[in-house]
């Protein structure tokens, strides 16, 4: 389900010029228009890092007391209702040469469960973030996360990216309108910035189990031609 919030325009430019043709002088013309999108979705998966850390009295010795951690990790998840979409181990990483320690991230995701009512799924949530930390706790791992997402965020990236190029061109018809000419063409469309907001200090925007926000902020160059 996708709702999409409100969304703001920026300025335009204008570009003018002229162009010699034998003796006649055409008027030519470009808008230049700042247009930002937004669209909510509904989370459909969440994601958790578990980040490891091993000393060992020799490097060799922490890789060795490392490789277990893994089968330990799947262990442990192994009975977790929802079960786990997908566990995936990073490389083990040296990070300074003193003490004589690795570190190693399992990255983990489950489903969201979204036919549930709002009190059930934020049950379920709690329970599962409750599990996740007995977990780290019991392999002595940190915990990033939880980290919401959905399971095919480009198509909403895109619905982001549209959203913000319409919006461009609202602002460009009305500078248009007011210099008694009509746009024709597109000139260029620059993606400045895509992304999924992750801060929790707009109450607006910020993540929540029923909304994830994309923020879409494009540049679109048009040119103008005389009504």
């Amino acid at each position: 389900m996708r709702t999409p919030l409100p969304i703001a325009l920026l300025l335009c430019a204008v570009h003018m010029g002229s162009v010699q043709d034998g003796s006649a002088q055409e008027f030519a013309a470009t808008v230049e228009s700042k247009g930002k999108g937004t669209v909510a979705a509904q989370p459909e998966r969440v994601e958790f890092v578990l980040k490891f850390r091993v000393t060992g009295e020799t490097f060799e010795k922490a890789v060795i007391k490392a490789e277990p951690l893994e089968k330990k990790l799947r262990e442990a998840l192994n009975d977790f209702e929802p079960a786990a979409l997908d566990i995936a181990l990073g490389a083990i990483q040296v990070r300074s040469l003193s003490p004589p320690q690795v570190y190693q991230d399992a990255v983990v995701r489950f489903p969201i469960q979204r036919r549930a009512s709002g009190k059930d799924r934020a049950t379920a949530f709690a329970k599962l973030c409750d599990r996740i930390n007995t977990i780290a706790s019991e392999l002595n791992a940190g915990v990033r996360g939880p980290i919401l997402g959905v399971d095919n965020p480009e198509s909403f990236e895109q619905e982001t990216v549209q959203r913000a190029t319409e919006n461009a061109l609202y602002r460009a018809d009305a500078i248009a309108a007011i210099m008694k000419s009509q746009i024709f063409a597109v000139q260029s469309v620059t993606i400045s910035d895509v992304r999924w907001i992750r801060s929790t200090e707009d109450p607006e925007t910020a993540p929540n189990l029923d909304r994830l926000v994309c923020d879409a902020r494009v540049d679109v160059v048009y040119s103008l031609a005389p009504r």
